[in-house]
């Protein structure tokens, strides 16, 4: 084989470097895969103490890592290891690195549109300044919400519902725009809108808004890497190869040398 699993997140590689075996140049090769931008040729460094540069060459997975361990065929896991790490340049003009993460985050939501029944990737939610705020907003209500002041209660509450598209009106006895008590639990400050009899159905709709943004986003990412590598069942080379061609797409690599099996496995 290629790779030894080691654990649930990583592998040890027993394959011979592949650029030597490929050309008789070693040290150019080197040279080539350890400083030089595969996307835009740039030349720099990946040690941190350079001083003459902020350039730094980073390595970069085109296949996420995260779904490798979830791949159930095992000659296709350890063959998708094969070129899958690259070099690119980062805090540079180009700043490839940044540009290929973005690249994944596209990817993704590339396969959630394909397959509308896989749960978001969480970097997805993250990448959204209003999912960011929410989760903010929900994480400060239920850890803190007794030492809170209810003016701020009250925009934090109104961040969660706002997010998702909530109808509701203040819960208040006097017609004010507050509530009367500074007691009230949170989950209790607006009077959600809802089209059902059930008078407790704007509470649970509130409660599930909670439930939704406070999930763990491990557990969220596991669920996510499962469901979608289940949709390629029997079509795993596919699916990595599909990174890799994205990849080549999105970023046009112009300076990936001649032996480097960059869109097969």
């Amino acid at each position: 084989g290629l790779a030894d699993r080691m654990d649930d997140i990583s592998c040890r590689l027993i394959f011979a470097n592949a650029a030597a075996a490929a050309t008789s140049d070693d040290d150019d090769d080197e040279k080539v895969l350890e400083y030089s931008c595969f996307v835009c040729g740039a030349q720099g460094s990946n040690d941190n103490t350079t001083t003459t540069s902020r350039m730094q060459i980073n390595r970069f997975n085109i296949f996420a890592d995260c779904y490798w361990k979830y791949l159930q065929n095992e000659e296709i896991a350890q063959r998708a290891l094969i070129g899958n790490i690259i070099p690119l340049c980062h805090l540079s003009e180009n700043d490839c690195f940044s540009k290929a993460k973005q690249f994944h985050l596209n990817c993704m939501r590339w396969f959630c549109g394909q397959h509308p029944n896989v749960c978001i990737h969480p970097d997805l939610n993250r990448s959204n300044d209003e999912y960011r705020k929410a989760r903010a907003a929900a994480n400060a209500l239920q850890k803190c919400h007794e030492n809170i002041p209810l003016q701020r209660k009250m925009e934090l509450v109104r961040c969660v519902a706002d997010y998702f598209g909530l109808s509701y009106t203040i819960e208040s006895n006097n017609g004010d725009t507050m509530p009367d008590s500074n007691n009230m639990h949170f989950m209790h400050l607006l009077n959600i809108t809802s089209d059902t009899n059930d008078e407790n159905s704007g509470g649970d709709t509130f409660g599930k808004c909670m439930r939704e943004l406070m999930k763990d986003e491990k557990e969220e990412l596991m669920l996510h890497c499962k469901q979608l590598i289940s949709e390629y069942k029997d079509k795993e080379q596919e699916f990595v190869e599909l990174w890799r061609n994205k990849f080549v797409q999105e970023m046009k690599p112009n300076f990936v040398p001649s032996y480097w099996p960059l869109t097969r496995i």
